[in-house]
């Protein structure tokens, strides 16, 4: 199904006239009329029929102007979940870390974060450093935290 020709047809239906719905998306009467008349054909049903100076819809018309409505209301969602995500205020936030900062920095830093964005899920994987950053450069996580935890013994037997 055209597209172009649907968009036009929804014009053409929300204003009952071809006229008004030509001068709204800025095009001439007859190519109105021609995308209408190529819908139809395309589907094989009337889906205007003139009334007075407008049209009405027939009952194909209004099934298809009912789909089609909840096809660009899925197009305006879409459209301002991509601005949300774009904008940082939406999507998904994957980040491997060493244990240290995974169990004691990273909570604080993303409950400041949540604070602005709560709308970003956050996944965190607890990992050593070498898998932290394998998982980063194979694009698995979008953020590592590493950080080398070395353990040397003291004379006393504790470590540092």
């Amino acid at each position: 199904m055209n597209l172009h020709a649907l968009r036009i047809f929804v014009e053409v239906a929300l204003r009952q006239s071809v006229t008004e719905a030509a001068a709204a998306l800025a095009i001439s009467q007859p190519a109105v009329s021609a995308q209408i008349r190529k819908l139809e054909n395309e589907l094989g049903v009337a889906l205007v029929a003139p009334r007075g100076r407008g049209i009405a819809l027939t009952d194909e018309g209004r099934f298809l102007l009912e789909k089609a409505r909840r096809i660009y209301d899925w197009e305006r969602e879409i459209e301002w979940q991509l601005a949300e995500i774009k904008q940082g205020k939406k999507g998904k936030l994957r980040i491997a870390s060493t244990y240290l900062p995974s169990h004691y920095l990273v909570p604080k830093w993303l409950a400041a974060f949540k604070r602005q964005y709560e709308q970003v899920d956050v996944e965190i994987r607890t990992r050593n450093s070498a898998q932290s950053i394998e998982l980063l450069l194979g694009g698995q996580v979008d953020l590592a935290i590493v950080i080398k935890e070395s353990w040397k013994s003291c004379p006393s037997g504790a470590y540092t």
